[in-house]
């Protein structure tokens, strides 16, 4: 798989655990290129900055074009021990969300458009300030 950085270059800087934010960022890329072997293609990252109910935040989205979630999988995603791969034992997601969480944060995924087939997309919303 290729990644696709797009960064906004005014981002101001956030304050996070930077060893637990690469746990999160590796595990969702990770998961995006699995979901897209063994053919493989391009994996988007981006980071902007965003307003969510009245807060300054910034939003990291990790999306790919894999098959999607299926959406009997979308409310379970974060649960400890979910898991929709063969190979999986469905931590991953949970401590994830676990950390994004302590960061005062918030992880959302979906489908990149209704439905499955269309790849998924990972976004996580972290405060600018705490």
């Amino acid at each position: 798989a290729s990644i696709e950085r797009r960064c906004d270059p005014s981002l101001p800087p956030i304050e996070v655990d930077p060893t637990l934010m690469t746990q999160v960022l590796v595990n969702l890329l990770t998961n995006a290129a699995q979901a897209m072997a063994p053919a493989g293609g391009r994996i988007e990252i981006s980071a902007q900055r965003a307003v969510v109910l009245g807060r300054d935040e910034v939003a990291i989205r990790v999306a790919d074009r894999g098959p999607g979630i299926p959406e009997r999988a979308l409310s379970d995603l974060f649960k400890p021990f979910f898991t929709t791969k063969r190979d999986g034992h469905g931590l991953g997601l949970a401590i994830s969300q676990n950390i994004v969480l302590e960061h005062g944060g918030k992880i959302v995924g979906a489908n990149r458009r209704h439905g499955e087939g269309s790849g998924a997309v990972f976004e996580v919303q972290l405060p600018l300030v705490r």
